[in-house]
Parts: C-alpha cells; sequence; structure tokens
C-alpha cells in the first residue's frame, strides 16, 4: 500500500451529489472534507480524516437489492447514475467512526452525480 502524504489528504478530488441538493467533497482516498451540512475538514489531521471515509458506491437494483459494489476509482467509469424514472441506482457504503453504513433511503441519499474535481 502507497504511503499516504499529507499532501494529498487534504486535496479535493471527487464529488458527489444526491437527489435532493446534498453533496460530499471527498480526497482521493475517499475522506469526507466537505458536506453540504457545514462540515469543513480541509485542514483537518489524518486522525479527525479517519472518522468519515466513503469507501464504495453500491448499484441497486429495482427492488432496492445491492447488484454491484464498486471502488471510487471504479466509479470513475460509472456512465448513469440515475434509472430511467430518474430515481437514483446507486447509494454510498461508508465507516463512520468505525462503523460501516450503507444509506438505505436512495430517494433521500441517492447518488446522482460522481465526478473527478
Amino acid at each position: 500500500m502507497r504511503y499516504i502524504t499529507k499532501k494529498w489528504l487534504n486535496k479535493p478530488y471527487y464529488k458527489i451529489n444526491t437527489k435532493y441538493g446534498d453533496w460530499y467533497i471527498l480526497n482521493r482516498y475517499g475522506h469526507v472534507l466537505e458536506y453540504s451540512n457545514g462540515l469543513n475538514k480541509l485542514n483537518a489531521n489524518r486522525h479527525d480524516l479517519n472518522t468519515w471515509q466513503i469507501v464504495r458506491l453500491l448499484e441497486l437494483t429495482k427492488n432496492r437489492n445491492i447488484k454491484t459494489s464498486y471502488t471510487l476509482e471504479e466509479a470513475e467509469n460509472i456512465d448513469r447514475f440515475t434509472f430511467k424514472n430518474g430515481f437514483p441506482k446507486f447509494t454510498l457504503k461508508d465507516i463512520d467512526h468505525g462503523t460501516y453504513r450503507i444509506s438505505g433511503n436512495t430517494n433521500v441519499h441517492g447518488i446522482t452525480s460522481f465526478y473527478k474535481i
């Protein structure tokens, strides 16, 4: 595994948008640097960054079952993040203070776009 340097820890790399306008700014390792609720960790140290990390994007079926799991690097190549009806077909898997979570309500937390900044 590569050594993570301070140079890359606080540099915005990805942006995620949700259906209802929430957004996340991540570094290249998935640590959340900024969130639309006012969270700002652009100057945080490694310990503080490790408290919240997006680790996967999960593709769901129409019945909301998990179909495929993508790393952040793999997710860069996804073309469409919504079903034909406009509802999000992807959700997040994250680590929050050591606990793995999957965002359940995709109508609110579903991903509508994911891209490199």
